[in-house]
């Protein structure tokens, strides 16, 4: 089981989330607003890198950082599996709450 991290935060602590599995980051990039960034490109590469080892019945994206990229590898997996685990932090109880997400959400 991984969790995929869509942006490294180097201020934050992800370690709550090593409880549902190996923690990787997506990219540590910040998407350019250029067409033509060559920083973008190798986010598409890294999404798409990611994409090729993403287990759905196990795997989970974490939002974190650029919205842009978590809107791209979740609309990726989305297009390649049709639904996708999610954690969301409680900040109420700071736990990651697991939620399967495509056509619905709800929580598991």
């Amino acid at each position: 089981m991984t969790v995929y991290i869509t942006q490294e935060n180097r201020r934050w602590d992800y370690t709550p989330a090593e409880q549902f599995g190996d923690v990787e980051f997506v990219t540590g990039s910040e998407y350019s607003n250029m067409t033509n960034s060559p920083s973008n490109a190798r986010i598409r590469t890294e999404i798409a890198e990611m994409s090729s080892n993403f287990e759905p019945s196990q795997d989970y994206i974490l939002q974190s950082g650029d919205p842009i990229i978590f809107a791209m590898t979740y609309n990726a997996l989305i297009v390649k599996f049709g639904s996708v685990q999610v954690l969301k932090y409680d900040r109420r109880h700071n736990v990651y709450l697991p939620y399967q997400m495509g056509n619905t959400l709800s929580e598991r």
